[in-house]
């Protein structure tokens, strides 16, 4: 809230309640010399702000630095601050343009690829991954990745971090493989780690490939 706003607001709940100034103050959390300030027009405002709002409407693209930069080339001698101000009082600040969001084509996964239609067969046949959400005792965010060998529940990945990329998912599957060999498939969900090419186009020259499950289905990776 601004200044004058807030002077409006302890006014107005003087009127309506009857309250005390004291009592008000503690109420909006604003000192008492704010709220008693009025402040004093200055000779010049009316025709400052006339101009401003005569460039608003000239040049509405602007907002009040690009106006406050051609008042002072017109001869005007007014601080940044004061135009703000102004700009504020007149209402000729614009609401933040919000960001379209971005249209995304279907997710890849299918229900085909579930732990019911494709189980694992035998060791190294299906590998199954997810990432887990957790917080930490401060209260940051914590993911887990998970990888494990759906024939013989071996955990063959545990590891936490603040974040998980593609490109690490692909690191430490790698890694695993490395040791152990490639599996046939693997099976996750539609996270934006399992699906990114980063991944899904390595485990395609490692011999393994990637069964993302339908989106919005849990319950089908194992």
């Amino acid at each position: 809230m601004t200044p004058v706003q807030q002077r409006a607001a302890a006014s107005y709940l003087g009127k309506r309640y009857k309250v005390s100034e004291r009592r008000i103050s503690q109420v909006l959390g604003r000192s008492r010399s704010t709220l008693r300030y009025r402040p004093k027009q200055r000779p010049d405002e009316p025709v400052l702000s006339r101009e401003i709002k005569r460039l608003a409407r000239r040049y509405p693209r602007f907002g009040y630095r690009r106006t406050h930069a051609m008042l002072v080339r017109q001869g005007f001698s007014v601080n940044i601050k004061r135009v703000r101000r102004l700009w504020i009082e007149l209402g000729l600040k614009r609401p933040l343009r919000l960001k379209q969001p971005r249209k995304f084509g279907p997710k890849p996964g299918t229900a085909a690829n579930s732990c019911v239609n494709q189980p694992s067969r035998f060791k190294n046949n299906v590998w199954t991954c997810d990432v887990i959400f957790d917080r930490t005792s401060q209260g940051g965010s914590l993911k887990w990745l998970t990888l494990v060998d759906e024939y013989t529940r071996e955990c063959l990945i545990l590891h936490a971090g603040r974040s998980i990329t593609g490109a690490e998912v692909r690191r430490l599957i790698a890694r695993v493989i490395g040791r152990r060999g490639a599996p046939t498939r693997i099976r996750s969900d539609n996270g934006s780690e399992f699906i990114c090419k980063a991944l899904t186009g390595r485990l395609r020259a490692m011999g393994a490939m990637s069964i993302p499950v339908a989106a919005g289905s849990p319950w089908q990776n194992g």
